[in-house]
């Protein structure tokens, strides 16, 4: 066990047993691996006469629970965190200490006060066949929640277009390709109009969206996904006849609607500035 001996450790299960509320670093794994929070309080929630519990306040970043004996035969401590409610950055931290604590079986408390620490190691801690793909989720979301600045929460119950959708909000970064037949969109006559030109033939477009042009919902909320570039290599607008026109006619600043038909796959790009 580190620092201090089983005399100090002893004496600080004792002290947990019969302090109001005592401060915590609590510490999953060892090494560079290590996962910390630096500060947790706890409080006694059950006394025997021979074991006691305490246990992480409400509110805490992790729900942590100890039982000792108060003989300091041994002891036991159990963590977990609600998933309704936390931030990705939140869970995402959690769920780092449990694969740190999984690979190590230490977890490590330290009290602030008198700078005693105390090890416990588990030997049958057991890693859920879920975690890694939740793992994998909660990275993406946490990625979408920080790119996009929007202040995310997970509710009580996934829904399965809750995983698809942020994992294509997260490639929507880097940029995705999607097979649309065509796209709606309203262009603003300038001096030159550079855009449209080419159109009047086949050729490659590129253009801006304020949003995406299709709604998108993340754990049943709107989400706002900020300007998309979209760019085309091989498009066509439909009745160029039409375009044509707006183009020699139109004055500077008249808006008109086009149906641009995409013969290849359109890509669409995220073009908020990387956090």
């Amino acid at each position: 066990m580190p620092g201090g001996g089983k005399a100090q450790q002893l004496s600080l299960m004792q002290n947990l047993a019969t302090a109001d509320a005592i401060p915590m670093k609590v510490t999953f794994g060892d090494g560079a691996g290590a996962i910390e929070y630096p500060y947790i309080e706890f409080r006694t929630v059950r006394k025997g006469e021979e074991e006691f519990e305490v246990a992480s306040v409400p509110g805490s970043p992790v729900e942590i629970s100890i039982v000792s004996s108060l003989a300091g035969g041994g002891g036991s401590v159990s963590f977990t965190k609600e998933f309704r409610g936390s931030s990705p950055a939140e869970m995402q931290k959690y769920l780092r200490a449990c694969h740190a604590m999984s690979t190590s079986k230490k977890i490590t408390l330290f009290e602030l006060r008198r700078e005693v620490p105390i090890c416990f190691r588990n030997s049958k801690t057991e890693t859920p066949n879920y975690l890694d793909k939740l793992t994998r989720f909660v990275d993406d979301a946490e990625t979408v929640s920080r790119h996009y600045n929007v202040p995310l929460r997970f509710p009580e119950v996934l829904a399965q277009d809750d995983f698809a959708t942020v994992a294509f909000l997260k490639e929507l970064i880097q940029g995705v390709e999607l097979s649309i037949p065509e796209i709606t969109a309203t262009t603003v006559r300038t001096a030159d109009c550079p855009l449209l030109g080419p159109l009047c033939m086949e050729g490659r477009l590129s253009m801006y969206a304020p949003e995406l042009p299709w709604q998108v919902q993340v754990f049943k909320a709107p989400f706002h996904t900020g300007p998309v570039e979209i760019c085309i290599e091989k498009a066509r607008v439909r009745n160029p006849e039409d375009c044509q026109e707006f183009l020699c006619k139109a004055a500077v600043g008249t808006s008109l609607e086009i149906t641009v038909e995409a013969i290849s796959k359109m890509r669409f790009k995220s073009t908020l500035p990387k956090r």
